[in-house]
């Protein structure tokens, strides 16, 4: 336990889409600071958050405080924006709580263009963290072009007015750096998993179902927004391909989206209900325990990903990991050792990296193993969540800050 008599630090977060939001970037941002929280007691932070989900308007939630703001979500799960007067409000109330940091993310997220504005307008250090290695991805090609003309002009230019960038991967920073040209300084700062919460205890008992399957069944799990992007469509296509099912394989699909009724139809016409479950959306706890009972993961991404959280919460709990070649995974499980990494798009190749790992058990079973070693080891919260608060202390605090802050802690 760190010594509690340190100075308060009072940190806003300010995250268009968050609890109970369900996805990977936002979820990025809850673990960050709940662990920071955790670790170092004299942190208070407080999200503002757009209220997408219409859930209350302010809540305690894991020892963080949410306020919420109405909105208008003009692409579901995507892109929101707020009441101007209700984010004027809370804006104006939690500048009395003497913000220390301000922190927001995503360059297409609204909030990334204006909050290193009120970080000034308060006096509050800024911070950005950048978690896409690509350009949004769409179906309509109008929304695809208006977001890389918002990437190549306000988003590159709000960027480079904050005092602290960070990125959850060597991909994003990449991009940033080469592709919109950021000149300022980007520290990786990887995303990680709470690896006592997600272990690997097996059990074959399916989450928000009666469905508990035999112990010896082989199953293959997709778990993600139910979005073209998210490559469901693809591995139904893979899934099609199976001309004789092996024995004792069950998919199970889980999630939320616009393509949920799609699945349902598709599993109906090509007459899958013998092999195949769809579960609709999951919350926390029953994802770690769709994971227990998961033996090969699937991820066919070719969404404008950044450090998934989904595989490393499935390489943390024991699943064997198929997925695409997308920003950075590669960086986070290498191909043959950790799992199976596959080019995008590619029905043939994930059919194949799924019957390959159904008919190789052992080999399967030792990359797992591997895999929960390394993720134990590189992507700890805890130790990636102190990292960050290392690093925000050494790179945006003032240089009086910082040396009452050592005295503070040589005392």
């Amino acid at each position: 336990m760190h010594n509690t008599n340190h100075s308060p630090i009072n940190i806003l977060v300010i995250s268009p889409y968050f609890f109970p939001a369900i996805g990977g970037s936002q979820r990025y941002m809850e673990e960050l600071y709940v662990h920071i929280t955790r670790q170092f007691p004299q942190v208070h932070v407080h999200v503002v958050t757009y209220n997408t989900e219409r859930a209350v308007a302010r809540e305690r939630h894991r020892g963080i405080s949410l306020y919420r703001i109405p909105c208008v979500e003009l692409i579901r799960g995507q892109f929101a924006l707020p009441n101007i007067v209700a984010l004027l409000g809370v804006l104006q109330f939690l500048s009395k709580k003497h913000i220390d940091f301000v922190h927001t993310h995503i360059r297409f997220f609204d909030a990334t263009w204006w909050a290193w504005i009120y970080a000034r307008i308060i006096g509050a250090k800024s911070i950005f963290t950048e978690q896409v290695a690509a350009h949004p991805v769409h179906r309509m090609p109008q929304v695809q072009w208006i977001a890389r003309f918002v990437d190549a002009t306000i988003a590159k230019w709000s960027i480079a007015q904050y005092d602290l960038i960070t990125t959850t991967n060597r991909s994003a920073k990449v991009f940033l750096e080469k592709t919109l040209g950021i000149k300022k300084q980007i520290t990786v700062s990887y995303g990680g998993v709470d690896t006592k919460f997600f272990s690997p205890k097996r059990t074959k008992e399916i989450p928000n179902t009666t469905l508990v399957l035999p112990k010896k069944t082989t199953v293959v799990t997709f778990a993600g927004r139910l979005i073209w992007s998210k490559g469901i469509t693809y591995f139904l296509r893979a899934l099609e391909q199976i001309k004789r099912w092996p024995a004792g394989v069950h998919v199970v699909i889980a999630g939320e989206g616009p393509l949920a009724g799609y699945i349902k139809k598709t599993i109906e016409k090509k007459h899958l209900h013998a092999h195949v479950t769809f579960l609709g959306p999951l919350d926390y706890h029953d994802m770690r325990q769709l994971f227990r009972a998961t033996d090969i993961f699937v991820h066919p991404s070719h969404h404008n990903e950044g450090f998934p959280n989904v595989l490393l919460e499935a390489l943390s709990s024991g699943c064997f990991v198929i997925a695409s070649d997308n920003a950075g995974t590669s960086e986070m499980m290498e191909h043959g050792k950790h799992g199976l990494l596959i080019p995008q798009k590619n029905t043939t190749a994930l059919h194949d990296a799924v019957m390959w790992a159904l008919s190789h058990k052992k080999e399967r079973r030792e990359m797992q193993t591997d895999a929960r070693k390394h993720i134990k080891i590189q992507f700890n919260w805890n130790q990636i969540s102190t990292s960050f608060f290392r690093l925000v202390q050494h790179s945006v605090l003032s240089h009086a800050w910082v040396h009452q802050w050592s005295i503070n802690q040589a005392g």
